[in-house]
């Protein structure tokens, strides 16, 4: 996801309010990561984990790294955690699944 996107959302008029949506992904746990996604006219204001199986400090802490980067740069396009890959895509994947829901 690219910031064209999310510019979309900014510029979309009647989007004013925060709006959260959920999303999941697969990480390295096949019961997957869900989070939640929150929206405001800016772009993505918060991401919050609300189901993961992953290993805490494996999977756990690639997701405590990548949220702020992605909150952040406003992207999706981060890259993986060295040695929790499978765990950071599981993430960048429910992220963009919540997006895909936000119609973005």
């Amino acid at each position: 996801m690219r910031c064209n996107d999310l510019c979309r959302f900014r510029s979309g008029g009647e989007r004013h309010h925060s709006r959260t949506y959920e999303g999941a992904g697969e990480g390295f746990d096949a019961a997957g990561i869900k989070v939640n996604v929150t929206l405001n006219e800016e772009g993505i204001e918060a991401i919050e984990v609300l189901e993961n199986n992953e290993t805490p400090s494996v999977g756990g802490a690639a997701m405590e790294t990548l949220i702020p980067q992605i909150i952040e740069g406003q992207t999706l396009a981060v890259d993986a955690v060295a040695g929790a890959t499978l765990s950071s895509n599981g993430l960048k994947a429910a992220v963009a699944d919540a997006l895909t829901a936000a119609g973005l």
